[in-house]
């Protein structure tokens, strides 16, 4: 998450994905050698479902339920807001049902849903 104004929002399209491809690279998630190709995508605003809508946020749910291919994951793809930790949760959570092949969703859904954040505690 970054800005419009800020140096990484201003970045060229091939620069963005050198940057992606050198950074995946580092943590070992992928050999350079293997790209095939990459898209970068700007999405100003992070909240969509945030503008007026909120309160039929359980329809943008319902909606993103029933792709069986397709697993939200943190601030923009669950359209909710979720600290790092949360949104890394998600991602897990999201490659674990892939991999056991399940396509409920539920499960990811629950992340972050208690009523005060654990980051906080009264009294203190």
């Amino acid at each position: 998450f970054c800005s419009e104004s800020d140096d990484l929002w201003q970045m060229s399209d091939s620069d963005l994905i050198e940057l992606g491809k050198k950074e995946l690279a580092t943590i070992g998630i992928i050999d350079p050698a293997d790209y095939l190709d990459a898209v970068v995508l700007r999405v100003p605003k992070a909240y969509p479902a945030y503008f007026g809508s909120y309160h039929r946020f359980n329809e943008v749910q319902s909606w993103l339920n029933g792709l069986e291919n397709f697993f939200p994951v943190g601030r923009n793809g669950m359209h909710r807001y979720n600290n790092q930790d949360h949104s890394m949760l998600t991602a897990m959570i999201a490659v674990d049902n892939i991999l056991a092949g399940q396509t409920n969703k539920s499960n990811m859904w629950e992340v972050n849903m208690e009523q005060e954040y654990h980051e906080s505690r009264k009294g203190t």
